[in-house]
């Protein structure tokens, strides 16, 4: 939204915002992704940040990391409220990210996260496919076992849940929002690499962060085509998934 041509529009949202017409939610993988413009921009990085502060009003997320272990750890939604962090400590984040070294830092970790996460989860499909059940088997039949998988994807979810927290009492994971966001993004990615042959990239260890934090939001925004196109495949998807430009048009009728 900080193009020049969307400048209107994010004019519009700040007060819509101030209005109370709209809310829009922050979150700390944003900050995490956004840090990496200190490096190349730092006058942009800060003017970028100053206008998320804004529209944000202190609405920031728990990590999803944070989110996701207490949800399963202890079988309770976590619901909007209680996902935001504290807006003190929000404003002690973002003061210390205005200071373009320490953004920096951040980044760096960011970069680490990254490093050939497409190339390790190659690496793993490769070697689900050498495990004794597979090895012997023809490709349609295992493209055609993922295909069968995915038509009962609520199953699996459930089955993934209990073995991931060894919940040991039936408990619907379809009750947490984020645990459930998370491993339907997960699953979904699963399904695209063995059937549809859509590989992974180093940046889906941050898109299922984003998805996992619009568990507890109406819309999540985002312009990047693969991202996206795996968010609306999702089966156990809550919220609708925009593109700046079909953002922009909701901005106007709500503007209008």
């Amino acid at each position: 939204m900080q193009q020049s041509q969307y400048a209107i529009h994010l004019h519009n949202l700040k007060q819509l915002v101030e209005k109370e017409k709209v809310t829009v939610i922050g979150c700390c993988t944003m900050l995490q992704e956004l840090a990496g413009l200190a490096r190349t921009n730092p006058q942009l990085y800060l003017e970028t940040l100053s206008e998320y502060e804004q529209i944000t009003q202190g609405q920031i997320l728990r990590p999803s990391n944070q989110l996701l272990i207490q949800e399963g750890d202890h079988l309770e939604p976590l619901g909007f409220q209680v996902s935001l962090l504290d807006k003190e400590f929000v404003t002690n984040i973002l003061n210390n990210m205005k200071v373009p070294s320490n953004a920096e830092g951040i980044f760096s970790e960011v970069e680490g996260l990254k490093k050939d996460y497409g190339k390790i989860m190659e690496t793993t499909r490769l070697e689900v496919l050498l495990t004794p059940n597979l090895v012997n088997e023809a490709l349609c039949s295992i493209v055609g076992g993922y295909k069968d998988w995915f038509k009962h994807f609520h199953i699996i979810v459930q089955r993934w849940f209990i073995d991931m927290f060894k919940v040991e009492s039936y408990f619907p994971v379809g009750q947490l929002p984020h645990v459930s966001a998370l491993l339907g993004y997960v699953l979904t990615r699963i399904y695209e690499s063995n059937v549809l042959n859509i590989k992974d990239r180093d940046n889906d260890f941050f898109d299922r962060a984003y998805f996992t934090d619009a568990a507890v939001a109406d819309i999540l925004i985002t312009n990047d085509k693969a991202f996206a196109r795996t968010a609306l495949r999702v089966p156990s998807r809550e919220f609708e998934v925009l593109t700046i430009d079909e953002l922009t048009l909701l901005i106007g009728k709500l503007t209008a």
